[in-house]
């Protein structure tokens, strides 16, 4: 017997497992239900493709570090990487590495505002590896530097 793994795309079907295998990781069947329910919700009246929202529930959830890869990720939706690209943007308004990085900033600029965390453990929290990247990522979206955030709110205060 073979049932389709995403109720979207008809005409593909996979055989009836418990498991997906793509790019030698395995991704469980209740993940897949798990996502498109949360992706379907029937309260959200907007004509964004589901699979953009599975994304956008998976980056809300991780605070933005979202873990696979963009090949990886088109593969488990069965899209190319282009047709993700372009139906990301044309969902949500900015591209997938745009929103990446706006969300890890909402998040990096809510832990700089606790002084008792090193502006290196933000970063990590982050999902940087390199201070150097996340002081040139945060000055990009908020126009000024963690530490002088830190600075102005300890001021303010």
């Amino acid at each position: 017997m073979r049932v389709s793994v995403f109720p979207w795309e008809s005409r593909q079907e996979y055989p009836a497992t418990d498991h997906q295998v793509v790019s030698g990781s395995v991704i469980s069947a209740q993940f897949y239900r798990y996502c498109f329910a949360h992706a379907c919700d029937r309260r959200v009246r907007t004509r964004m493709d589901p699979r953009i929202r599975i994304i956008l529930k998976l980056i809300e959830e991780q605070h933005g570090n979202f873990g696979p890869s963009l090949t990886t990720t088109s593969k488990l939706l069965g899209l190319s990487q282009i047709r993700l690209q372009r139906l990301f943007k044309l969902g949500v308004g900015t591209t997938l590495s745009q929103h990446l990085r706006e969300t890890k900033m909402a998040r990096a600029a809510q832990l700089v505002q606790c002084w008792n965390i090193p502006i290196k453990e933000v970063a990590h929290r982050c999902g940087y590896d390199d201070v150097s990247n996340f002081y040139r990522d945060f000055r990009r979206v908020h126009g000024t530097t963690p530490r002088e955030l830190r600075a102005r709110q300890l001021v303010s205060n």
